[in-house]
């Protein structure tokens, strides 16, 4: 869901430099290996620590979008203010969410790990963890399509943290004009107006 956003801006984006956009949905450890290994052209938006990783990816240095780890639970009363306070509680995160994955590893949090932001949210509906961590919008819009479930957002933010688009190496030709166009929306205030547009459309 927060994809939506980074998939308006960089569409637009695009378009000012003659190209056309196609985003191809899959699981999102997946879809990293997909776009390091030149498979596709690029990624279309992750956070800034990716790159350390995957050394095939270039990062366009200017933020598209932005994304909030938020704990969700079906219990109202679990004190959650940081990735610490996690640690009593029975985990479940979403496999390749790599802001989540590395922030549990620094503060030595155990979770368990599934494929869909659904999935997460069903484990905590079923009783089988108490907690997801997820992003917020992403984890909203699971709640939203699953209709009926007791799961909520809970506590304060676990972090903020900017996204960026990467271009697979193979396409680093095109990165200086992308940069200037992208640039340009920012300096204006465009990318920040898609966003409030896209969360206002969808009733956040």
């Amino acid at each position: 869901m927060i994809q939506e956003v980074s998939e308006r801006v960089l569409a637009e984006a695009y378009a000012h430099i003659g190209y056309d956009i196609k985003v191809l949905g899959m699981p999102v450890a997946r879809a990293l290996m997909t776009s390091n290994s030149g498979k596709v052209d690029g990624e279309l938006s992750r956070v800034k620590a990716v790159a350390k990783t995957y050394k095939n990816l270039l990062r366009v240095p200017v933020a598209i979008n932005s994304l909030q780890g938020f704990a969700f639970a079906k219990r109202t009363d679990l004190l959650v203010t940081d990735w610490l306070s996690l640690r009593p509680y029975r985990l479940v995160c979403v496999r390749g969410v790599k802001f989540i994955e590395m922030n549990l590893a620094k503060f030595k949090v155990d979770c368990q790990y599934v494929s869909t932001f659904i999935q997460a949210i069903n484990v905590v509906q079923s009783g089988r963890a108490d907690i997801a961590v997820l992003p917020k919008i992403t984890g909203m819009h699971a709640i939203r399509e699953l209709k009926g479930t007791q799961v909520r957002a809970i506590g304060e933010p676990l972090a903020t943290l900017d996204l960026y688009h990467y271009l697979h190496f193979k396409n680093a030709a095109i990165a200086p004009r992308l940069l200037l166009v992208l640039t340009e929306m920012q300096k204006t205030g465009r990318i920040a107006r898609i966003r409030d547009e896209f969360i206002h459309q969808s009733d956040f």
